[in-house]
C-alpha cells in the first residue's frame, strides 16, 4: 500500500484514529518486551558478522575443534556430525552415528581454507575427512564440490571421506556425495549443549553461545522472537502502524533542502527548480540574457 506523506486523514476518522494510536502505546507488552529485545547487545551483530559468511565459518570452525578454549572438547564435533547423518535419512552413509559416538576425536585437525574449502575436519586416528561447505547468500558454483571432493581423495587416498553442505535451510547438495546441513541444526545443537553444560562451561562461552544463536535467529534462519512480535503487533494495531507510517518523515526531503540552500548561498551558482526528488542548478555564468526564455534564467534543462 502506497501513502502520501502529505494526505490528511479522511474526515470523521480522528477519533479512531486517536484511540488506534493509544491502543499501541499504551499497556502494550508486545511493545514493550520488543524494545527490550531490540536494545539487547549482540556481540556478534555489533561486529557485522550476520551474514558474513568467511566470519560464520571461522566460529564453527573454533566450535567444532576439540582443542580449542570453548570448553566443549570434541562433544561439538560428534553432535554436529552424528545430527547431520540422521538427518540424511535413507542415504548410504560412510559412517554411523553410533560408531561415531565411540570415537574419541580429540585428535582432530580442524582447517579453514585448505584447497579453498571452507571447513576440513581431518581425523588421523579413524582416517575420517569432513568437508563442511558454508553457504549463506550464495550457492554453488563451478563444479566445487566435485573438486574438494576430487583432492581430499588425491591426499588421503583410502580416507572415509564425509562431505556436508551447510545452509541456512539445508538445500540438497548438486554432488551425491555431500549431505545437506542447515542452520536450524547449528541453533538446537548449541542450545542443547547450554542446558546441558551449563555447570562446567564458562560465563563468557555461555554469553557468546547464547548471542550466536540469537542473532543465527534473527537474520540466517528467520525464527526468531522478533519477528513473532512484530506480526502479532501489526495484526493487532495495524491501523495505528499504517498511521504512523502515512505521517512518517520523509528522508528525501531534508538532504535536498540542505543542498537547495547551499546552492541558494552560493555566489557561483543558479538554483533552477525544485522539485519532489531533484533539484537542477547550473554555474551563474551560464546565465546569459539573449539566451533567456520569458524572464527565466537559461533556457530550459533537460530533465
Amino acid at each position: 500500500m502506497a501513502f502520501d506523506a502529505g494526505a490528511e486523514p479522511a474526515a470523521g476518522d480522528e477519533a479512531a484514529d486517536r484511540r488506534a494510536l493509544e491502543a499501541l502505546v499504551i499497556d502494550n507488552p508486545d511493545l514493550e518486551w520488543l524494545e527490550v529485545l531490540l536494545d539487547e547487545f549482540n556481540i556478534f551483530e555489533a561486529a557485522g558478522w550476520t551474514r558474513q559468511e568467511a566470519r560464520h565459518s571461522d566460529f564453527l570452525a573454533f566450535l567444532l575443534d576439540p582443542r580449542q578454549t570453548h570448553g566443549l572438547g570434541d562433544t561439538f564435533v560428534k553432535r554436529f556430525l552424528q545430527r547431520v547423518l540422521q538427518g540424511a535419512g535413507g542415504a548410504q552413509l560412510p559412517i554411523s552415528p553410533i560408531e561415531l559416538d565411540l570415537w574419541s576425536l580429540d585428535g582432530l585437525l580442524v582447517l579453514r581454507e585448505w584447497q579453498r574449502i571452507d571447513i576440513l575436519l581431518l581425523d588421523e586416528t579413524h582416517k575420517l575427512a569432513v568437508i563442511i561447505e558454508n553457504k549463506i547468500d550464495s550457492g554453488e558454483h563451478d563444479d566445487q564440490l566435485d573438486r574438494y571432493w576430487k583432492a581430499i581423495a588425491a591426499q588421503h587416498p583410502g580416507w572415509t571421506q564425509l562431505g556436508i553442505y551447510l545452509t541456512p535451510d539445508g538445500a540438497a547438495p548438486k554432488h551425491r556425495a555431500y549431505l545437506p546441513g542447515d542452520y536450524a541444526l547449528v541453533i538446537n545443537l548449541i542450545e542443547a549443549l547450554l542446558e546441558s553444560r551449563a555447570a562446567s562451561l564458562g560465563a563468557d562461552v555461555q554469553t557468546s553461545l547464547r548471542h550466536y544463536t540469537r542473532m543465527l535467529r534473527r537474520y540466517i534462519v528467520n525464527d526468531s522472537e522478533i519477528g513473532d512480535l512484530c506480526r502479532r503487533i501489526y495484526q493487532k494495531h495495524r491501523r495505528a502502524l499504517e498511521l504512523i507510517i502515512q505521517y512518517r518523515p520523509s528522508l528525501e526531503s531534508r538532504p535536498l533542502t540542505i543542498i537547495s540552500d547551499l546552492i541558494e548561498q552560493s555566489s557561483d551558482l543558479l538554483r533552477l527548480q525544485v522539485r519532489t526528488n531533484t533539484v537542477s542548478f547550473a554555474p551563474l555564468e551560464w546565465d546569459i540574457p539573449e539566451l533567456r526564455t520569458g524572464t527565466s534564467p537559461l533556457p530550459s534543462l533537460p530533465t
